[in-house]
């Protein structure tokens, strides 16, 4: 997500060359674009970088509570056979080893990632973005 904000600011810092209104600009997702789309209106840093979005077919509307997001990472640095202190090893590992590390958590709790109980399907998709209270709060603040 933060690339996808320095992309945008790269957009807000360059769209006039291309003949671009940098006050006009709209974001779009489909399917899980559209969830990137949710979670960039959602973040604070991305405010004020698009003024227009389109989410199209599968936005993920809850993200996932701080809580779940803090048990998901420590089991799956447990399935890794890692801690905290030797948190920069993930650099290393090929991501194919962390996925599948997260996705055996993930299955522990809900049975198959892809047959989902769509009313928690931000808890089996596993790796979504999280928003904590402070942001929340500063949200609902701006929108009052």
């Amino acid at each position: 997500m933060l690339d996808i904000v320095a992309a945008l600011e790269w957009v807000r810092d360059n769209i006039g060359s291309f003949g671009g209104d940098p006050a006009r600009v709209t974001i779009f997702g489909h399917s899980g674009g559209a969830g990137k789309v949710a979670a960039l209106m959602a973040m604070p840093g991305a405010r004020g970088l698009f003024h227009r979005a389109i989410a199209q077919s599968g936005p993920i509307l809850r993200v996932r509570e701080p809580q779940g997001a803090q048990r998901l990472a420590e089991e799956t640095l447990n399935e890794l056979e890692l801690d905290r202190a030797s948190l920069m090893e993930l650099q290393y590992m090929p991501y194919n080893h962390i996925v599948a590390a997260g996705s055996k958590v993930i299955s522990r709790y809900h049975g198959p990632i892809f047959s989902p109980d769509l009313s928690r399907l931000e808890d089996t998709v596993g790796w979504a973005p999280v928003m904590t209270a402070k942001d929340f709060c500063t949200r609902s603040i701006q929108r009052a």
